[in-house]
């Protein structure tokens, strides 16, 4: 999506360009051949700076009197040169061919350039009411891409199509040269959200990736050759803070939630030398040891995006 009525935000992204391998990299210096019969300046070699290129492919050069010009590198006779070489070499006389080692290699990547203004939002997701209008979108998307040197990943891209009772399987779309994948062949991430063909599986996925971190998680803690109050600091001061975000933004449920505080209070227990027959209150109320409670922290952090949405949201449908 571009949004080209808004000013410039501070930056400007950087593409690469095409068919410009082995022109020499931004901030090297040059010599330039000058033959022009009509010209007034004199035929021969001049000595200059590439600056930078641009998205046209074109490089904008610095004379050493200072004077600059934009000059299509590919169409024109130049050679590698040392900073302080000389301003100017007459014609009939080559260039020195000095080894440039380092420079001649930075030559063989492809450059770089700023790109126009457009303001970039990714990821987008697009929404259409039939297949064809869809892939007629991507087509226009895939057009004012090619126009502006940008390149989109189709393996990146992925389809759902659902026509109010199922899930359409395998149906791909056309794009920059490749295809999209369907959401029923693999489940994808969107804006750190764990996402699957439908909400069950959504949630399955999502239960089963903080399952997998949080056990790992306190399997390690419990390896190590620490006192177990030090093993109780660091469940309470880095595990549980490390799971914020997925508790934030994956569809996690409850049963999930149970499962973890389950194993969790398990081996805090054991840590504190803990009766297991002891209440939570011993182990969670604020006044004895203070330590977060799963389920609790998961509704705070729900509230937390709920209350970012309202606030810093500028949908007036909100």
């Amino acid at each position: 999506m571009y949004i080209d009525h808004l000013p410039t935000c501070g930056f400007q992204m950087s593409i690469q360009l095409p068919e410009t391998a082995g022109l020499p990299p931004a901030n090297s210096h040059i010599y330039v051949e000058w033959n022009e019969e009509d010209s007034e300046e004199p035929k021969g070699w001049y000595h200059c700076e590439v600056e930078e290129y641009k998205p046209d492919v074109s490089a904008t050069i610095c004379y050493r009197d200072g004077s600059h010009e934009s000059l299509d590198l590919r169409s024109v006779n130049w050679s590698f040169a040392r900073k302080s070489a000389k301003p100017f070499l007459r014609a009939g006389l080559e260039p020195p061919q000095h080894p440039l080692k380092k420079t001649r290699e930075a030559a063989q990547t492809l450059k770089q350039a700023k790109s126009n203004p457009y303001s970039v939002l990714s990821p987008i997701t697009m929404l259409s009411s039939s297949p064809d209008a869809h892939q007629a979108a991507l087509s226009d998307v895939d057009r004012k891409c090619t126009d502006l040197g940008l390149q989109v990943r189709p393996d990146k891209c992925v389809s759902y199509i659902f026509d109010g009772k199922k899930t359409h399987n395998h149906t791909t779309f056309n794009l920059q040269q490749g295809t999209t994948h369907n959401i029923t062949s693999a489940p994808t991430k969107f804006l750190g959200q764990t996402i699957g063909a439908n909400a069950q599986t959504t949630k399955s996925l999502s239960a089963k990736k903080i399952i997998e971190k949080m056990y790992r998680a306190l399997d390690e803690i419990d390896k190590r050759p620490i006192r177990g109050e030090y093993k109780v600091w660091i469940y309470k001061s880095y595990l549980v803070p490390s799971l914020t975000f997925n508790l934030t933004v994956e569809r996690i449920p409850k049963s999930a939630i149970s499962k973890l505080q389950t194993r969790a209070t398990c081996l805090i227990k054991r840590w504190l030398n803990v009766p297991r027959c002891a209440t939570l209150v011993s182990l969670f109320h604020p006044e004895v040891t203070n330590l977060p409670y799963l389920s609790h922290t998961h509704e705070k952090a729900k509230l937390r995006l709920l209350v970012s949405q309202v606030y810093v949201s500028q949908d007036t449908r909100i």
